[in-house]
């Protein structure tokens, strides 16, 4: 008997917010190929910061305040993923 199976490959994307929690400077690593859009509110739903970006994005924030941020982020017309930052 053969039990080979024959289907679609299955690749795991690496992805997310590093570090975390962070007193400044943060990278969010896509894990997609092609564009990436990022958006991330406080806790009052202000946008604190907003990009469309290909591989990894660097985002300074050493001027937010201490707490915890909601880090939206997918490529485009799709749903994404959302992860929490908290700022030292």
């Amino acid at each position: 008997i053969d039990t080979t199976t024959v289907g679609p490959e299955v690749v795991e994307i690496d992805a997310g917010v590093f570090p975390n929690p962070t007193d400044g400077k943060f990278t969010i690593k896509s894990g997609s190929v092609g564009f990436t859009d990022v958006t991330i509110f406080d806790v009052y739903g202000n946008m604190m910061f907003s990009e469309r970006f290909t591989g990894d994005l660097e985002v300074d924030a050493s001027d937010w305040a201490a707490g915890v941020y909601v880090v939206n982020y997918g490529v485009p017309v799709k749903l994404g993923k959302v992860f929490k930052l908290v700022k030292l």
